[in-house]
């Protein structure tokens, strides 16, 4: 096998495990509570106080939470890729095989796990939006199969064009091609999304050598405040508050801070103890927080449509154990499906490129 078309091990960046699955579990406490909860203004008043107010309003962030993905896909794969490209080192089919698989196994996973709730649910479904999803067409040529699935076709072609630049660099033509096909999906997608990526990929390629204090701080309060501002654009099921102004502008903030807040915190290495407990807590749940994004609303659904749950609970007893439940739950389905599919992973690449790149 010639070792250099294989990427070597990637060093370990602190606190970017935590992050990954904070934000998937954020998305799950989203939509378990839009799911399960009255909105928070018909709460009965002797439920709205200050803790039930910070549970809906953190309740709202799932859409910010997906922001955090792209801009963390940006600086995990865009940015090695751009460091790749400028060294020279960018190898197409290495770089393919790896992300083609990354995305796959668990997608397929959760497409199939869709497919067999439903038909046991009696619930309609269309196989062609499942296989277009398949092919990241969703929001292109078709709709999502299940709501979550609507970033993954983002995700996708973030990692086309890439690799379309990689092969540009490369002297390959057929590069030129595939980046213009990238331009037309983005032309029924999002654009601003690809930007707030290439800002992530951006802040790995200049991120500094040595720890900022001011910065990380700042930065920190910078995303904080964005992140505040981007909930209040908008009205949910949640709580009953917006005022006008345009989010998508807000939100390309809220990334720019996040941008050089992973500049910084990526150099804040954990040496106490408890920090290092910290770091070891969130890796093995960040293993599992792709499936746990894919898979929380199919889990959703099943128990909806199998288990006597009624919708729309108050803030009481009853309905705060009811909603530990259906988190735990969700976690425990999403880790079964993980340790079957997606812990395969690494093996599963390394045995194509060890058949492909020989």
């Amino acid at each position: 096998m010639n070792s250099s078309k294989i990427a070597p091990p990637r060093a370990h960046l602190p606190w970017l495990d935590a992050m990954r699955f904070i934000a998937a579990f954020i998305v799950l406490i989203c939509h378990t509570r839009n799911d399960f909860f009255v909105r928070y203004n018909e709460l009965p008043d002797v439920q709205q106080n200050i803790v039930s107010f910070a549970f809906f309003f953190v309740g709202k962030l799932g859409y910010e939470a997906v922001i955090v993905f792209f801009v963390l896909s940006g600086f995990l794969v865009g940015g090695k890729g751009l460091e790749r490209i400028h060294k020279h080192e960018f190898d197409v089919r290495s770089y393919a095989i790896d992300r083609i698989v990354r995305i796959g196994i668990p997608l397929v996973s959760a497409i199939v796990f869709g497919i067999i709730v439903m038909s046991i649910m009696n619930i309609d479904f269309s196989y062609f939006v499942a296989m277009g999803n398949l092919l990241s067409l969703q929001g292109i040529a078709c709709e999502p199969f299940i709501s979550p699935f609507w970033s993954l076709s983002y995700e996708v072609w973030f990692y086309i064009i890439l690799g379309s630049i990689g092969m540009v660099f490369n002297g390959s033509k057929k590069g030129m091609v595939l980046f213009l096909i990238c331009w037309l999906a983005f032309m029924k997608l999002a654009p601003y999304f690809l930007f707030m990526w290439f800002m992530g990929a951006f802040a790995y390629y200049l991120r500094p050598k040595k720890r900022n204090n001011v910065v990380l701080y700042l930065s920190f309060i910078m995303l904080l405040f964005f992140t505040c501002l981007s909930l209040s654009t908008v009205d949910s099921k949640a709580i009953h508050i917006s005022f006008k102004m345009d989010r998508n502008i807000v939100d390309v903030f809220m990334a720019f801070s996040l941008c050089f807040f992973l500049q910084q915190i990526v150099l804040c290495v954990p040496k106490r103890n408890i920090f290092v407990c910290v770091e070891r807590f969130f890796h093995p749940l960040a293993n599992f927080s792709y499936t746990l994004y894919l898979t929380h609303r199919i889990t959703l659904l099943l128990i909806f449509n199998s288990v006597f749950i009624k919708w729309s609970h108050n803030l009481d007893m009853k309905g705060i154990v009811l909603y530990i439940l259906l988190l735990t739950t969700c976690m425990l389905t999403s880790w079964s499906i993980y340790y079957f599919t997606e812990r395969k992973t690494s093996d599963v690449k390394r045995w194509i490129k060890g058949k492909l790149l020989k």
